[in-house]
Formats: C-alpha cells, structure tokens, sequence
C-alpha cells in the first residue's frame, strides 16, 4: 500500500494539498482504510497500534512525496535548476565545511547526499516494516 500511495500522489501531486486529518468518507476513503486494518488483521497490535501504524505510513509516504514533487517545482517556480542551485552554494559550503564548525558534516563522503528519490524511499520504507516487524516479533501471537 506504501508504495501504491507514493506512485499515486507522484501521478497526481494535487492530492498532497489536501487535508487528510478530516478525511472526506467516501467509499475510497474507507476502502482504503479498510484494505490497510485487513492486511493487519492477526497480528499481535491493538486496534490504537493498527491505526498507529496506518498514519505512521501514511506520514512517511506522503512527506517523501511532497519533498520531490516540491523539489521538481522548484526550477519552474524560481527559475533557477538544481544546478544552477547547487553550483551559487558551492563557495558557501565549502568554506562552511572548512571552517571547522560542521566537522560531522564535513566529514560526509562526496556521494552522502546521492540517492534518487526512490532508493531514499525504499531506505525508508524497509526502516518502518523492521520497526514494526521488530514489536511484533516482542510479542507472542495470537
């Protein structure tokens, strides 16, 4: 579900702009709800966890989905690309990591900052599935 959520707000960002503390209750609304309450069905978590897990999910997916389809806009809604960017940092950065203030981030290797969006979201994604793999394997079946 994770990963159908992320390729849909990828397909359509407009969906990131709405309110999902309110959720409107349709039945999409509560189909989904009830596909992700059913896929936890058996396992040892309260009905609180359950829906814990669900907006714990949920609020990765759709963070990392607003950071790339925000950062794909940028070029457009400033008229200056990533490199250009990038590239006006440079002089900034380097005498910041030179300066002997940042030693940790200074000490990063040249490709810490590399990953496409999509291994940054399986990287993720995997964290959050052991976490939770991680109390369900503390507690004995049901």
């Amino acid at each position: 579900m994770a990963r159908g959520s992320y390729q849909m707000y990828l397909r359509h960002p407009w969906l990131l702009q709405i309110n999902w503390t309110r959720p409107v209750m349709g039945p999409n609304t509560l189909a989904s709800v009830e596909v992700f309450v059913r896929g936890l069905a058996g396992l040892p978590v309260t009905d609180q966890e359950k829906i814990s897990i669900m907006i714990m999910v949920d609020g990765f997916v759709t963070g990392l989905a607003r950071q790339r389809v925000q950062q794909a806009a940028l070029p457009d809604e400033t008229g200056v690309t990533d490199d250009e960017f990038w590239r006006n940092h440079i002089p900034v950065l380097s005498k910041a990591m030179t300066s002997g203030s940042y030693p940790a981030m200074a000490a990063l290797s040249e490709d810490a900052f590399s990953l496409g969006w999509d291994e940054t979201f399986e990287f993720g994604l995997q964290r959050l599935l052991d976490g939770i793999a991680s109390l369900l394997s503390s507690r004995p079946a049901l």
